[in-house]
């Protein structure tokens, strides 16, 4: 319907301007000369020898302006499609009984039925990338697990011949350090206040 409504206001406004155009063009051109202007004319008053009164003489052409019969055919044309969309207008709102509140209920449909298509498009392209990366997904641990069952143990782990020293002597030597060092640091701030 709005796009029938815009049709028809463009038209309305163009045919408007068409027969304002049409106004102002005239339907038959006239074209003037003098018997002085036409080579033809002069030789043949030269002929036979008529009076100086004839020479000033002129002759006058008419014929139909092309300009005018393409914007009378143009005009013709668009009158009778701005009657045929009207027409259609008044089918649509009169006898399917589309008027305002009912065209605003259509255009909320309307707006509602491209959301619901855009969301469904989105869906379907989020759906297809989630299946793309889950098939990649499973393909990889696949192949992971094809892999892992590959290993295998070509040397067993040796125990150590002796036992490893746990540095129970430098570990407490370097605490007592640290806690002497601590403590100085601490008496000397709590001096200075």
């Amino acid at each position: 319907m709005l796009a029938l409504l815009v049709r028809i206001e463009s038209l309305r406004a163009g045919l408007a301007k068409s027969e304002a155009e049409l106004l102002t063009r005239k339907e038959i051109q006239e074209l003037t000369r003098t018997v002085v202007d036409d080579p033809l004319a002069l030789e043949r008053a030269r002929q036979l020898d008529a009076p100086s009164s004839a020479l000033g003489l002129s002759l006058r052409s008419e014929y139909p302006n092309p300009t005018y019969g393409d914007l009378d055919r143009r005009v013709a044309i668009d009158r009778g499609e701005l009657a045929q969309l009207e027409q259609q207008k008044e089918q649509l709102v009169d006898v399917r009984k589309l008027n305002q509140p009912r065209l605003a209920v259509l255009t909320r449909l309307y707006d509602a039925e491209m959301e619901l298509q855009k969301r469904e498009d989105e869906y379907k392209l989020v759906h297809g990338i989630y299946d793309q990366i889950a098939a990649r997904y499973e393909l990889a641990r696949l192949d992971f697990m094809g892999r892992s069952a590959q290993l295998t143990v070509i040397d067993p782990s040796l125990p150590p011949d002796r036992p490893l020293g746990r540095g129970t002597v430098v570990n407490t030597s370097v605490g007592f350090v640290l806690g002497l060092l601590f403590g100085g640091v601490a008496m000397l701030i709590r001096g200075v206040r």
